[in-house]
């Protein structure tokens, strides 16, 4: 492990705290130049809107969007 980390999110569903944890950890990686990431979520829903399985909600896109754009500038995800 290389970084665990607690962060207030306000309220909000289960799905928006992991979209938003998810992308503080990876943009947390990207600017300590971390290009090979490994994610650990327990969110099935977020593994399926980040690998394009299923589309995300109307209401998580706006977070979903800049998260998989973030992703494309990793080597391995």
């Amino acid at each position: 492990m290389v970084y665990a980390f607690i962060i207030p999110l306000g309220s909000g569903t289960n799905s928006q705290a992991e979209t938003l944890a998810a992308a503080h950890g990876i943009q947390w990686c990207l600017q300590h130049d971390f290009k090979k990431i490994i994610l650990e979520i327990n969110s099935e829903l977020l593994t399926k809107w980040l690998s394009h399985k299923i589309k995300p909600p109307w209401s998580l896109q706006q977070h979903i969007s800049p998260l998989i754009n973030t992703i494309s500038q990793l080597e391995f995800f």
